[in-house]
């Protein structure tokens, strides 16, 4: 079953959702601001995503920029450790299956994991 990890504030995630509800698949919703991803399951997104561990981060984000982490520095254990602490951190929206994790920029990437 896909995981979606939803931000209820971000209008990229809203869109999403918007998508996936009108696509009739069924999906669990999680909104990782209340319930953040654990370390594991925040591995597991970063195993499965086809890019860098890096772009799971929000590096505009205003915590990130005032961590001033260097890129070579945000190896995968680095981006689980920064997510795990700070669930702000994560990009979003992600989709989660069993075979693929996919950052939902634009929105009807969602459609890429139906």
């Amino acid at each position: 079953m896909l995981k979606f990890f939803h931000n209820p504030s971000c209008s990229k995630s809203r869109a999403a959702l918007e998508l996936l509800r009108g696509s009739q698949t069924e999906f669990y919703l999680v909104e990782y601001l209340k319930n953040p991803p654990e370390k594991e399951e925040i591995a597991l997104l970063i195993d499965l995503l086809d890019e860098p561990a890096d772009k799971l981060l929000r590096k505009k984000e205003e915590l990130f920029v005032r961590m001033s982490i260097p890129e070579n520095e945000l190896t995968p254990n680095v981006v689980v450790e920064l997510i795990e602490r700070h669930p702000i951190l994560m990009e979003r929206p992600v989709a989660l299956t069993d075979q693929k994790a996919l950052i939902c920029r634009p929105p009807t990437k969602v459609f890429d994991l139906l």
